[in-house]
């Protein structure tokens, strides 16, 4: 089975897919296919979303929302979506490196207001 998301979101869809067929014999591969892969640049002084499709999906401010409550809900903790927290997943492995930037970033001021849920 091909899943096919917005890249921000493909890993909680796996997770979710994955959770969802976890005590099925009949469970099918799963293959995760987010069609692009965007990454933040700092261009001339201004930070620009490439890999995207031209027209854009996201403004800035959408892309940084979604990923910053993305990596919330995908923790393993009371607020996230994990068995310690919602339980709509299996324990999806955060790697350390991604865990210290969100944690960083996530004592700015104001940025919490701002974080999709």
């Amino acid at each position: 089975m091909v899943l096919i998301q917005d890249p921000l979101l493909q890993r909680r869809t796996d997770a979710t897919f994955r959770w969802q067929w976890r005590d099925r014999a009949d469970a099918p591969q799963f293959i995760n296919w987010p069609v692009f892969t965007p990454q933040l640049i700092l261009d001339a002084g201004m930070t620009r979303i490439i890999g995207a499709p031209p027209q854009g999906l996201w403004s800035l401010e959408r892309f940084l929302s979604l990923l910053m409550g993305e990596v919330q809900r995908l923790r393993n903790d009371e607020q996230g979506y994990g068995p310690r927290g919602k339980g709509f997943f299996g324990e999806v492995e955060m790697p350390d490196e991604v865990d210290a930037a969100w944690q960083r970033l996530m004592h700015l001021p104001n940025i919490q207001g701002r974080i999709s849920r």
